[in-house]
């Protein structure tokens, strides 16, 4: 009996096929609601995380600029001859004079710092610029930091906790003829510093103080408003909430939604963490746009649902039609991606969109497969094990190993028509007709990876000498000292005597000058397996992997003789002082770098131009 026989049986099936789409597309909307919701919500964390990054890119570029400013400032003035007098003598109220309208002029032009400090080597307060009447207190158990450099005589900078206040501080030696006269600090308080980055960022922005570090005569808001905290700085925003502070909150303010996230922690000079800033962001538009698009699509969903049922009930044999047609929509979105994409079994490919046949420069699948048994065939060779380089990774075949690691970031290099071109792999498996196929996407990513490299190599490369700097060191150390293939290590440190006189006399550009000849020369003079790092203003540290004690010596008196014999138009000649070790068995990184500093200090204290090792 023929299945359309009876108008029961076409009804019958006409009904179950319309109950069974019904569910299928109730199901299709409900899941696409939740992509959707997905999808915004990433576009929300992925907006929150851009927004963090550049908070903390301008927060450390704002305090990197600080610290230099500060620094800068407590030279000059510390240059004075007069206010070197007055400081040797003791004269406060010359002290004062000379400095108030240095003071004055630095608060005008940087309004953030407010804090000019005179501390004598006893840790008592001598002189308060910004707060000239208050003087003569002990700070020893208040101001850690001035009791370090007191005890050190070495300059410091950080975030400390005061008796007036939290401030980002610079404490620098008064240092005249080897006589320590005290210490001079200028410093901008930590508010003031929120509220440029605020202004800088439009955010908002709270500052909160853990409670043991700051008392609640400094609080800014009362403390019911954190238990935990004190709040020290609060933007209007901030200010209107009437819960305790808590991460990830949504809260609503001016008609807008924001979300609360944790800035970035606050660590005094010690490491200690004191504190912390939250900071809001404003994600109206977003929840708006989410909003917008699960209604439409819900609307748009049902449409189609009714409109379906109308064909379906009209004429059911146009159910296949419009399968048909769905199916060349599907290659018709296929063939409108920009990335390659393509079918294969794991053994053979089966389909291909146009962007894999434009790449490859053939017309059809077939075509391509006429010349070539896999894509893999054009992969090239790459020691990062992120790229897949063949047809077998880890005994299996390559797209099944994508496949089964899908958390990790895997790439593949192909040179095809004198162009090279490197793509991000992706691998998803299915099963169609009870065969097994996967489904391969190779996005372009060429660009993106140059320009991470050319960002890697600018991030460790010294602006000025453009030789290595301390952040390349950072990434090279513990490669380099777990590197089984080399049997010896030596260090040196070197340094260019009375550099400081030289930029004090003739200026910094004139010093710049004398920084890169320097280290023209020294390039030169080393190993293509040497490492040459800028290790701070005038001091350098050469790495020399496979070389040992002797070697290294022998390497010092060459760079010390050339260095020396070198000609400069305003200053003749200059000379270097050099601390060499070599890695001992016991050594770890710390203790390597600082016998190699010790042997560079016993040779500037041994009267310069010379080399001492340990």
């Amino acid at each position: 009996m023929n299945f359309f026989s009876t108008s029961l049986d076409i009804k019958r099936l006409r009904y179950q096929t319309i109950g069974v789409t019904l569910l299928l597309l109730m199901i299709l909307i409900v899941l696409q609601q939740f992509i959707a919701y997905d999808k915004f919500n990433q576009l929300i964390k992925d907006k929150i995380t851009t927004k963090s990054e550049k908070v903390q890119i301008f927060y450390n570029y704002m305090m990197q600029e600080h610290f230099k400013i500060q620094l800068s400032a407590i030279k000059e003035n510390l240059s004075s001859t007069a206010v070197q007098n007055a400081i040797i003598s003791r004269n406060r109220d010359r002290l004062y004079a000379l400095l108030s309208k240095r003071y004055r002029t630095l608060h005008d032009d940087f309004p953030f710092f407010n804090i000019m400090h005179i501390v004598l080597p006893d840790n008592h307060s001598f002189l308060r610029l910004h707060q000239p009447k208050n003087y003569g207190d002990d700070l020893s158990t208040a101001r850690p930091m001035h009791t370090a450099v007191n005890q050190t005589k070495t300059w410091l900078h950080g975030l400390e906790v005061g008796k007036y206040g939290i401030s980002y501080r610079t404490i620098y030696p008064i240092i005249y003829n080897g006589v320590h006269y005290g210490n001079f600090e200028i410093g901008s308080p930590v508010k003031n510093v929120i509220k440029e980055l605020e202004q800088l960022l439009g955010l908002n922005i709270i500052l909160t103080i853990n409670k043991e570090y700051l008392s609640v005569s400094q609080n800014e808001l009362p403390p019911s408003y954190d238990k935990q905290r004190n709040i020290i700085f609060a933007s209007d925003l901030f200010r209107s909430l009437k819960s305790e502070l808590h991460a990830d909150n949504q809260v609503h303010y001016q008609n807008k939604t924001y979300i609360i996230k944790p800035g970035i922690k606050l660590y005094n000079f010690s490491g200690d963490a004191i504190g912390e800033f939250f900071y809001a962001f404003d994600i109206s538009h977003e929840l708006n746009k989410k909003q917008d698009y699960i209604v439409a699509s819900f609307l748009i969903g049902t449409a189609i649902i009714i409109l379906i049922m109308l064909l379906l009930h009209y004429n059911f044999n146009k159910i296949i039609g419009k399968l048909n047609e769905s199916e060349r929509y599907s290659h018709l979105i296929l063939n409108t991606q920009k990335n390659i994409i393509f079918v294969t079994s794991g053994e053979q490919l089966i389909d291909g969109n146009n962007a894999f046949l434009n790449f490859f420069h053939y017309g059809s699948i077939k075509a391509f497969k006429q010349h070539h048994e896999c894509v893999c065939q054009f992969f090239q060779d790459h020691p990062n094990p992120e790229y897949i380089t063949g047809a077998t990774k880890e005994g299996m075949n390559w797209v099944s190993y994508i496949v089964k690691h899908p958390n990790i970031e895997h790439k593949c290099r192909i040179a095809l028509h004198q162009k090279e071109t490197v793509f991000a792999l992706k691998a998803d498996a299915t099963t169609m007709k009870k065969h097994s196929i996967m489904v391969v996407t190779m996005q372009d990513i060429t660009k993106l990876e140059r320009h991470n490299r050319e960002l890697e190599q600018i991030s460790q490369t010294d602006a000025l000498t453009k030789i290595y700097n301390r952040t390349f060191y950072h990434t090279l150390a513990e490669k380099l000292y777990r590197n089984s293939s080399i049997t010896s290590l030596s260090v040196i440190f070197l340094d260019i005597d009375h550099f400081k006189k030289i930029n004090d006399t003739f200026g910094h550009d004139y010093g710049d000058t004398v920084l890169k000849k320097v280290t023209a020369l020294v390039s030169t003079m080393i190993r293509n397996s040497d490492y040459f790092i800028r290790w701070g203003g005038e001091e350098f540290l050469l790495l020399l992997p496979n070389s040992n004690h002797d070697n290294a010596l022998k390497l010092c008196e060459k760079l010390r003789s050339r260095i020396a014999a070198l000609s400069f138009s305003k200053i003749g000649h200059i000379t270097c002082s050099f601390g060499v070790t070599q890695r001992r068995i016991d050594d770890d990184e710390a203790t390597l770098l600082k016998r190699a500093d010790d042997a560079l200090y016993r040779a500037k204290k041994g009267g310069r131009n010379r080399i001492e090792s340990l």
